[in-house]
């Protein structure tokens, strides 16, 4: 199964992965590590 992940920057600048059916917290979905920098 092949899946298309969107991703969004809010205004405090901070990126998230988009996942629609995600029940978890936000913050789990957050980019960080270097992955933040990658999709600058």
């Amino acid at each position: 199964m092949e899946r298309a992940i969107r991703y969004y920057k809010n205004a405090k600048g901070e990126w998230y992965a988009d996942i629609p059916e995600w029940a978890g917290d936000l913050e789990n979905l957050q980019m960080v590590e270097g992955a933040d920098t990658l999709l600058e």
